[in-house]
């Protein structure tokens, strides 16, 4: 007989905790844990965008000059009308 009564609170504390909405739990400090994670969230926005930031004020990229020539491995192609001489 007992066992039966602890499948039966088992099932009802499975469907309890299947209805609740733990955004809307608060912690002690009295913030919800949605709150909570919503301000952690912004916060790893804030450490990825500033290591970004870091990394593109870094980056210098090569410019490289056209000279409207083809590349010297482009051997394939022989029509060059497509490229004007200067």
């Amino acid at each position: 007989m007992l066992v039966t009564e602890g499948v039966m609170n088992m099932k009802g504390l499975t469907s309890q905790l299947s209805k609740l909405n733990v955004q809307n739990l608060k912690t002690r400090s009295g913030l919800t844990y949605g709150e909570i994670l919503k301000g952690e969230a912004d916060r790893l926005r804030g450490c990825i965008q500033h290591r970004l930031d870091i990394y593109l004020a870094s980056y210098m990229p090569k410019v490289y000059k056209r000279t409207h020539f083809p590349a010297p491995n482009a051997s394939s192609r022989t029509d060059l009308s497509c490229f004007p001489l200067p």
